[in-house]
């Protein structure tokens, strides 16, 4: 999904680009807000906490 991104957001980053891979929804979702962010996935979990 990164690559398709590129062109659109160059500084798109998988989770696995900042050690992430192995990390709770909540820690992804911290590194993500301290660092602006913007998480897209198909995860529900995600749509449900950002309710």
């Amino acid at each position: 999904m990164v690559t398709r991104l590129a062109d659109v957001f160059p500084n798109a980053r998988h989770v696995q680009f900042h050690n992430l891979a192995e990390k709770t929804d909540t820690e992804i979702w911290e590194f993500a807000k301290l660092n602006d962010f913007c998480i897209v996935t198909q995860d529900a979990d995600f749509a449900e906490r950002s309710r």
